[in-house]
C-alpha cells in the first residue's frame, strides 16, 4: 500500500471522528437547553392556562 492511500484513509477517519464529536457536542448542548427551558416552564408558578379544547365551551371558527 502506498503512503498516500494510507494517509487518505486516516484523514477520512479523522474527519468522521471530528464530525461525530461535533454532533455529540451539539446534541448535548441542545438537550441541556431543552431541560433548562422545561424547568423554567415548570417553575413559573401561578395557575396553569386552560386547555384549548377541553374547556366548558366550544370555539367555532368559520
Amino acid at each position: 500500500m502506498e503512503i498516500s492511500s494510507i494517509m487518505t484513509k486516516q484523514t477520512a477517519q479523522m474527519q468522521q471522528t471530528a464530525s461525530l464529536s461535533i454532533l455529540n457536542t451539539a446534541m448535548t448542548t441542545q438537550a441541556a437547553g431543552a431541560v433548562a427551558m422545561l424547568e423554567t416552564m415548570n417553575n413559573q408558578g401561578g395557575t396553569p392556562a386552560p386547555h384549548p379544547h377541553k374547556g366548558h365551551t366550544i370555539d367555532l371558527k368559520g
